[in-house]
């Protein structure tokens, strides 16, 4: 048995769960410590632990009788017990049990007999670890050490769900601190920006007035076909920035099962290709991935439209690719425009930041986009980035 038939059929849910509380590979504790020193006590066994199960490996956070490091999730009887509907799991004589009878500390030295252990649950009531107790001889518990344990193990939970807490508290005064600074910066920068096209139309209205008795219609309508642009380039703006600040506010994004060729179908429809663009992807693609929708249309109408608005020959192809790799889902966007220098590679995800000086239709970038982009895939818990060279084109990969 490998560690794929050791998964629990929510397993990615389960896992994004056993993260929050950040307590893998975490020193032992004293709290923890007590707690299986007293299951051993009560239960009259002289192993005890306390176990979280990461993706391929088990972890011990406290154990009585043994000195485990990390064991592979293969190797580990609780990543067997976790998989059982009840939270409670008694095993006499794990050597006539199917489910553990091959386990390598079972089928071998120390030849380990009883098990029991009691599923430590996180707030979506799946598993992500266990308190247990092992004899190297089979044996039954009284009713009195089984509540007991039950009980050692709703300490155990409350140990984790403060530290969690904890946890949660400083990461959010941290992104309040970030905020601050963040807010600080963004007033600067927005204001800067928007000085430009304002300080435009109020210039060329001010000459307006003094000279309109004195201008031909021609040089009236250049004056005001400036204005027309820059209150263009002002409105852009604001609309970028409504749309980063409300992706900034959403607290969460909500998921569902979704087939990914029918989310790149809706944004093709929805941004209106040019003609001569060429759009290259599997158009009978059949992967499916728990994500959020909403999120994947934002992430690809910035990229792909990004592709397109900065294109800077006469006829551009995009490829849009994508697949599940270990669990995570991988998205990429290409095209063959002008590129990327390697300077700008991280630089082009920050707030109001643009490289180009205008796009295919001569209007000035927000520098909006990318910073949604990173924003939206920053709450997906995935990562983006961008592999590119000048005159090469340039490909985003976004992974979740």
């Amino acid at each position: 048995m490998n560690a794929h038939d050791l998964y629990h059929p929510d397993e990615e849910a389960r896992l994004n769960e056993l993260y929050q509380y950040k307590l893998l590979d975490t020193p032992e504790e004293r709290d923890f410590d007590e707690l299986v020193k007293i299951a051993a006590l009560v239960c009259e066994v002289p192993v005890s632990q306390i176990t979280l199960i990461d993706r391929n490996r088990q972890f011990l956070k406290s154990q009585v009788g043994t000195e485990l490091g990390d064991l592979p999730r293969e190797a580990s009887l609780c990543a067997r017990a976790i998989l059982e509907p009840e939270p409670l799991v008694i095993v006499e004589d794990m050597s006539t049990d199917e489910r553990f009878k091959d386990n390598v500390f079972v089928a071998n030295e120390p030849h380990a007999r009883f098990y029991a252990g009691v599923q430590l649950r996180a707030d979506n009531d799946l598993p992500i670890g266990m308190l247990c107790v092992v004899d190297l001889k089979s044996r039954q518990l009284t009713d009195t050490q089984l509540e007991t344990l039950q009980a050692l193990a709703n300490q155990v939970q409350a140990q984790m769900q403060l530290r969690r807490q904890l946890n949660l508290l400083n990461v959010a005064k941290s992104q309040l601190e970030r905020a601050n600074i963040d807010l600080s910066n963004f007033a600067h920068t927005v204001a800067h920006d928007m000085k430009a096209p304002v300080r435009t139309m109020r210039g060329f209205s001010q000459l307006l007035k003094v000279r309109r008795d004195k201008m031909s219609l021609k040089e009236r309508d250049e004056f005001l076909d400036y204005i027309d642009r820059a209150s263009e380039e002002l409105n852009m703006l604001i609309d970028g920035v409504l749309s980063f600040a409300q992706h900034d506010l959403r607290r969460t994004i909500q998921k569902e099962d979704i087939l990914i060729v029918d989310v790149v179908n809706y944004v093709l429809v929805n941004l209106d290709i040019p003609e001569e663009f060429t759009i290259e992807y599997d158009r009978h693609s059949s992967v499916a991935y728990y994500t959020s929708r909403t999120g994947l249309v934002q992430i690809l109408q910035n990229l792909i439209g990004n592709a397109i608005r900065y294109h800077d020959k006469e006829h551009g192809t995009i490829k849009i690719k994508w697949w599940i790799d270990d669990l995570r889902l991988h998205l990429t966007v290409s095209d063959d425009g002008p590129g990327i220098d390697e300077l700008y590679h991280e630089d082009i995800f920050k707030m109001l930041t643009t490289l180009e000086p205008k796009d295919r239709d001569g209007r000035k970038g927000t520098g909006i986009g990318l910073a949604t982009v990173k924003r939206i895939v920053d709450k997906l818990r995935g990562e983006v980035s961008v592999r590119s060279k000048p005159g090469e084109g340039a490909a985003f990969e976004i992974v979740i």
